[in-house]
């Protein structure tokens, strides 16, 4: 995994599922170029997942290939949340 993206994730890692105002906080005062990163890191995570299936699968199974696939289209739309959020709680 590109360390870029586990730099990026610090900011606004949480310490339990109610900890969404800190993360909050965190992604808000992280610079540009980070929140860039972490974009950028899901988008590759999630092309080679797809571009990697048939190896995925047949080193593991095709049930969890989809959990993986799924859990990192979903780490993609709430990066997309927490940018249009920022957006509104932090206007530029």
């Amino acid at each position: 995994m590109d360390p870029r993206l586990r730099e990026a994730a610090a900011y606004w890692a949480g310490t339990s599922s109610y900890s969404q105002p800190q993360a909050m906080a965190g992604y808000a005062e992280a610079p540009p170029a980070v929140k860039d990163a972490q974009t950028a890191g899901l988008a590759r995570l999630v092309t080679r997942l797809t571009a990697g299936r048939l190896d995925y699968v047949k080193r593991t199974t095709a049930d969890a290939y989809g959990r993986a696939l799924r859990a990192a289209h979903l780490a993609v739309a709430l990066g997309a949340c927490l940018v249009d959020l920022a957006g509104l709680a932090c206007p530029q």
